[in-house]
């Protein structure tokens, strides 16, 4: 018979046991052999333990066999000197023959475990086919069906359909079965060159047959990672023809029937019902689009929203912004009714860009509605007072009416009504105002300014002088220009009229009117170029709001010949006493002849100017190295120490650098606290990388600041990864925004392939943003049932979240960890413990016993607002918490214990219990099943992929779950696929299993009818 402490014989943790009465050692488990270097038992065997193990010779005064008692257990922390190491301590006693052993298992605190891992009868079977598929009116569904079809009968692997868009990139939009791992888009048709060559057969309706799947894979990779072939041993393309040019292609992969050829004859066949279908589905998705869509702008019209207020309940809090165009039978008369299509598609746009949850509705001519999902009433106001701006940019005149409505807030129509009430006392108020400068009201037609202004006698600089606030002191202040720059332009403002004088050459150069201009600063920011007029935007408002008195910006802007020049923009705006009022301003703008030497980005004139220098006359074919690298931890240290010694930091950095790395390197500050060193004679980058890091380390410690990793390193070569500066800068950022999140290893280097994976998680991110914002718009919940080992019959089941995005699911493990990065797992984490408890609701009427356990990350346990909003969901779907499991998933809860440990006696509080997820997996699982209350213990999946290999796998887990339950936890087991496994797991003796031996994930309305049908 087994000793007991031999079932931990193959767990990757020390385990020990001595006689108590002897205190001599009687077992060491393998791990812990290996970690005191022993080769036999007998070298241990006997040992006193106090000598071998702590290397004392006498019994360790911290010993506590005394305190220890069978099934308890005692933990405690304890660095071994032999070792050298802290270790995470369990105690307990065990009695076996007869005598009394202290077992003792050591976690080690410093380290963490990452585990890998013939003849057709074509009439009949077209005609089966084709009653299956019209067994539904939705064509998605139908091709759905007809894919399920011929995959089944002709025993194919796969069946898939790539479509082409636009004549160009090739797009997988169905596939059999379906799988989350299928990308939407997959290739850039006319990049890859089989396709090509294929092209030629396809357009003759003719398939094609590949039979050396190998030999695809070797000549074409590019096309073997598109098509996912994987496994494959045949594969048979037939082409979708509509009117004669290729629509797409229909692939079948390893059909089994008797002649391959015949599979490619019916699939032929049934490629034109196909594109019958995929053309009604275009046709009715048109139908669909404009039957909710405004032509001319795309918004949506009066009967989407009509439809919105009848089937929408908002319980969430949203703004609502009215806008209505000022003014609009003018520009149609004035324009045309192209100009006033043209001022109607800018609002729209204008729209569009502010309010970024795309719930934008044109409800008539010159009517706009914008729906607006924030969290907080200021958030609102925030993209209110952008689209305000907005507006000025784009010289639009709009009256807006906002209302917002809190959670549990007013009536979607009586908000409506509050919000079209509002915009009308607006444009009644526009229409009230005089005019600045005549006194008369305000004039529906924007040329009575121009009128005003042909009747002026004086000089407009002497007019302006006498009519509007002018300090002579701040106008000759700001007209001092530095002699490097020409030419210069002068212009002043009366802030509370908002009229300014410009200077002639502005007026001339820039296509102003006159000089004396009303609205300045909005006709300025029309003209400036799109992609600088936001940051102008934001540095107005920035002094604005700051009460600050110097403004200084460099952007682009068009002249009279609309070509894009730098500009650097300065002046003084002066205040009333009390700094409430601004009274004027008084600025320059200077034109700066050397473009090249600015980007539009922060660092690019400096770097620039450093790769100009270093090439010489080879220019961009000189092999560089460009080391970047960016400091962290800075806004906790403005925060903290204030800017002054931040700066102060940043200078020390920047000056040991450029000492310690010579004159081999140009030193580059990139904007922030990113920074860049260039070298043409210095092409290894391991010395550099170690000087940068020790300097920055060594000045965070001299300025007392403890930060772990003070910088993260990346490096770029050139003309490899970009010769020209936006190129460089470009894939810097990206590098740096990589790197910040990637602490192993000494840098980090560019890749193209790394650039593409940064983009598409941009991407994702984007898009689940706008998911999100949408209330959850595509998001969904599926349950995998978990059964008693003993019977086989379901007791409960785990939720797991699904997103589908472009028509396609996005496999969890590509989303999942964006949702974590980005924080967005909390709003996401809250929709779905809100689902699974709204579906506990209806299960529990059929089944009370039932339990449904949700995966609960470090993010949101460390979310404060996180247990009282599970509380409340529970109170409101009156269900009890008992029903409710929390899994755990992260690996470093130990950051914030005290947090953790609040959660947990939180949740137990109201019932909900605690299972700890992937143990076996890492050092945090067996920790955490030390150290807190889990009911529940999930074996890792990947202990299933190897239990079935070998004897010695089998006890090794059967030594976890034996280890698990001395620990008096029930233990779960996850990945049982097979017959085997199962047969296997049985004798291990754990309680409960989850895998697709027994059900694989499950729609909740499925699940829902096969417990209300009984099991």
């Amino acid at each position: 018979m087994k000793a007991p402490w031999e079932y931990f014989e193959n767990l990757d943790e020390i385990v020990y046991v001595v006689d108590t009465e002897k205190r001599e050692l009687v077992y060491m488990n393998r791990y812990a052999m290996e970690k005191f270097k022993l080769k036999s038992r007998e070298e241990y065997v006997g040992a006193k333990c106090y000598d071998f193990l702590q290397g004392l010779t006498k019994p360790c005064y911290f010993c506590n066999t005394d305190e220890l008692a069978e099934g308890k257990f005692i933990e405690w922390t304890h660095r071994n000197p032999v070792l050298q190491k802290p270790f995470l301590l369990k105690d307990t006693l065990i009695t076996w023959e007869g005598r009394t052993y202290r077992m003792e298992i050591g976690v080690d605190m410093g380290r963490g475990y990452f585990a890998e891992n013939g003849l057709i009868r074509y009439e009949a079977l077209v005609n089966d086919c084709l009653i299956e598929t019209h067994s539904t009116t939705d064509p998605d569904e139908s091709i759905r069906i007809m894919l399920r079809f011929i995959g089944e009968k002709l025993n194919c692997s796969r069946v898939d359909i790539y479509e082409m868009d636009q004549g160009k990139w090739l797009k997988h939009t169905y596939g059999w079965p379906e799988r989350e791992d299928d990308d939407t888009e997959l290739a850039e048709a006319d990049k890859i060159a089989y396709l090509q060559e294929w092209y030629e057969t396809f357009n003759h309706n003719e398939p094609i047959l590949i039979t050396d799947v190998d030999k695809l894979k070797v000549e074409a990779p590019e096309l073997e990672q598109c098509f996912q072939i994987d496994d494959s041993r045949t594969i048979i393309l037939v082409p979708l023809l509509c009117r004669k040019e290729l629509r797409g292609i229909i692939r079948m992969d390893d059909s089994l029937i008797e002649l391959p050829k015949n599979a490619a004859q019916l699939g032929q066949m049934l490629s034109h019902f196909i594109v019958s279908i995929l053309e009604r589905r275009d046709l009715m998705r048109y139908l669909e689009y404009l039957g909710y869509h405004d032509q001319l702008t795309g918004a949506l019209n009066r009967h989407a929203l009509e439809e919105r207020v009848e089937d929408k309940e908002d319980d969430q809090p949203m703004g609502l912004v009215v806008c209505d165009i000022i003014g609009l039978k003018n520009i149609n008369d004035i324009q045309g009714h192209q100009g006033g299509d043209r001022a109607i598609r800018q609002v729209y746009d204008t729209l569009t860009r502010v309010f970024t949850a795309k719930e934008i509705y044109r409800t008539g001519g010159d009517e706009f509605l914008a729906i607006c999902h924030c969290q907080e009433e200021s958030e609102f106001e925030i993209q209110v007072d952008l689209l305000r701006r907005e507006i000025m940019a784009n010289n639009c005149s709009l009256s807006v009416g906002t209302a917002w409505a809190g959670e549990g807030g007013k009536d979607f129509v009586k908000l409506l009504k509050l919000a079209d009430e509002r915009m009308y006392k607006e444009k009644e108020e526009f229409y009230a105002q005089s005019d600045l400068l005549t006194g008369k009201p305000h004039n529906k037609y924007r040329g009575e300014w121009s009128k005003e202004q042909k009747k002026r006698t004086k000089d407009p600089f002497q007019e302006f002088i006498s009519h509007y606030y002018f300090d002579v002191k701040t106008f000759f202040q700001s007209v001092t220009p530095g002699a490097e720059y020409m030419p210069v332009y002068h212009y002043c403002g009366d802030m509370q009229k908002n009229i300014y004088y410009i200077s002639d050459n502005l007026k001339e150069d820039f296509n102003f009117p006159d000089n004396l201009v009303q609205d300045f600063i909005t006709l300025l920011e029309q003209r400036i170029y799109e992609e600088d007029r936001e940051r102008h935007v934001v540095s107005t408002r920035f002094m604005l709001e700051k009460k600050k008195v110097w403004h200084s910006i460099r952007y682009r802007i068009y002249n009279r010949d609309r070509e894009p020049v730098w500009m650097h923009c300065q002046g003084i705006l002066k205040w009333n006493e009390d700094q409430t009022k601004p009274l004027f301003f008084s600025g320059t703008m200077t034109l700066i002849k050397e473009k090249e030497k600015l980007e539009s980005k922060e660092g690019g004139g400096n770097l620039k100017y450093a790769l100009d220098k270093i090439r010489g006359e080879d220019g961009e074919n000189k092999e560089l190295m460009i080391l970047c690298f960016s400091l962290h931890g800075f806004s906790d240290i403005n925060q903290l120490l204030g800017r002054e010694k931040g700066d102060e930091l940043i200078w020390d950095i920047s000056l040991r650098i450029t000492q310690e790395l010579g004159d081999d390197f140009s030193f580059v500050r990139l904007g922030g606290v990113r920074f860049a060193v260039v070298s043409d004679t210095v092409l290894d980058p391991d010395e550099p990388v170690l000087i940068i890091r020790k300097i920055v380390k060594e000045i965070y410690r001299k300025h007392q600041i403890s930060i772990i990793y003070t910088c993260s390193v990346g490096l770029l070569r050139s003309p490899r990864d970009g010769s020209t500066v936006s190129k460089l800068l470009e894939n810097a950022e990206i590098l740096m925004n990589v790197a910040a999140d990637t602490v192993e290893g000494a840098y980090l280097e560019f890749s193209s392939s790394l650039a593409k994976k940064y983009h598409d998680e941009s991407e994702l991110s984007m898009a689940l943003n706008q998911c999100i914002n949408q209330k959850f718009k595509g998001f969904r919940i599926v349950i995998q049932p978990q059964v008693r080992a003993k019977d086989g019959k379901i007791f409960g089941g785990e939720v797991l979240l699904r997103w589908r995005y472009k028509g396609e699911d996005v496999a969890p493990c590509r989303f999942i960890p964006i949702l974590e990065k980005t924080d967005l797992i909390v709003p996401v984490g809250k929709w779905v413990a809100a689902q699974t408890v709204q579906l506990g609701q209806r299960i529990l009427s059929v089944m009370p016993d039932f339990s449904l356990s949700f995966n609960v990350s470090y993010r949101q346990v460390v979310d404060q607002k996180f247990f009282p909003f599970i509380k409340r969901v529970l109170n409101t779907c009156q269900v009890p918490g008992k029903n409710f499991m929390i899994e755990l998933t992260e690996t470093h809860f130990n950051e914030l214990p005290e947090r953790f440990d609040e959660f947990i006696r939180q949740c137990q509080e109201i019932g909900v219990r605690l299972a700890l997820d992937d143990f076996g997996n890492g050092y945090s699982s067996l920790q955490l099943l030390l150290q807190y209350s889990a009911e529940v213990i999930k074996l890792d999946r990947t202990l299933m992929q190897e239990i079935t290999s070998s004897d010695e796998k089998m006890d090794f887990i059967m030594s976890v779950i034996y280890a698990c339950h001395k620990f008096k936890k029930k233990v779960c087991v996850e990945g049982v696929e097979t017959k085997e496994e199962f047969e296997a797991i049985q004798k291990a003796e754990c309680d409960y299993i989850q895998g697709f031996y027994f059900y694989k994930p499950m729609e909740t309305e499925d699940l829902c009818r096969l417990l209300e049908e009984g099991e």
